[in-house]
């Protein structure tokens, strides 16, 4: 069940630096920013690294949840990257559409569902947003957020 934890508390760490940090969210993967490679000191290997270490932690937090028993997942990376996508996918929409009267509960939906969970995780969320994620862990997924966005 620790692991379990950890993935709820690294994927409700990113949907909340996505919501508390939203312009610097849409800097990040709204399109505003597209270096040119050609009239840049970036390279293209500088480009593939910005994100590498929070795809890393989530690669991890989703490989322990399949070592726990707790995952049934058959391809930990590739479905850590759709694991992402959905996160990503959410936190944008979230943003977009403020309006909308999300479903109680949909990032356990979104999470449970493409990391492959196994069992009823209801008993993880807390809160008013479904997601309790402790100081330590924010700040963590934040630093590497910023690390990899300002590569």
């Amino acid at each position: 069940m620790a692991s379990r934890r950890r993935l709820y508390v690294v994927c409700g760490g990113y949907l909340k630096f996505a919501r508390r940090h939203l312009e610097r969210y849409r800097t990040m993967f709204g399109g505003f920013w597209t270096p040119d490679l050609d009239d840049s000191s970036l390279t293209s290997q500088d480009l593939v690294a910005l994100g590498a270490d929070t795809m890393r932690i989530l690669v991890e937090a989703l490989g322990d949840c399949v070592e726990a028993g707790e995952s049934t997942s058959t391809d930990v990376p590739a479905d850590a990257v759709a694991l992402w996508v959905g996160l990503h996918g959410f936190a944008h929409q979230r943003a977009v559409s403020p309006s909308f009267a999300w479903p109680e509960g949909i990032a356990a939906r979104v999470i449970t569902a493409l990391a492959h969970l196994v069992d009823d995780p209801a008993a993880w969320f807390v809160g008013p947003h479904g997601l309790s994620v402790s100081r330590a862990v924010r700040r963590r997924v934040k630093r590497a957020l910023v690390a990899g966005y300002r590569k």
